[in-house]
């Protein structure tokens, strides 16, 4: 029983995770023309400002180095959560627990992504 809820936990955590960011995207896009929408109700002229407002260029986007160290942070927390669901639902059992080592490492290279790249921005700001 332990072994089939470990298999269930391990590929249903990913499934959940991409659910949740399809749900989050769906939600922005929705209230991003919910504003729209009330432009246009109030005769607000649509300026290709207002529109660049809602939505951010690639170049912001990829210019933005937070979204590694909230990306790193979930990961390591997760992956610190299944070593231990797996470890005591497995009766202390240690061979099955470094499942959790797979999203922990991924999380740490994400953090040090952000050490990187937050340095740097430091050093060019600097210059």
């Amino acid at each position: 029983m332990n072994d089939l809820y470990i298999v269930i936990t391990v590929f249903s955590v990913p499934v959940l995770i991409l659910f949740c960011v399809s749900i989050f995207g769906y939600f922005d896009k929705k209230n991003k023309l919910k504003v729209i929408e009330k432009a246009v109700e109030n005769n607000f002229a649509i300026t290709p400002e207002m529109l660049e407002a809602l939505s951010p260029t690639k170049k912001e986007r990829s210019e933005n180095i937070n979204g590694y160290l909230i990306s790193s942070l979930i990961l390591i927390g997760l992956g610190i959560g299944l070593f231990i669901l797996i470890y005591f639902n497995t009766d202390y059992d240690i061979e099955r627990a470094p499942v959790g080592a797979i999203p922990l490492f991924i999380g740490i290279a994400l953090l040090v992504i952000w050490l990187i790249r937050r340095k740097d921005n430091n050093q060019q700001n600097c210059a």
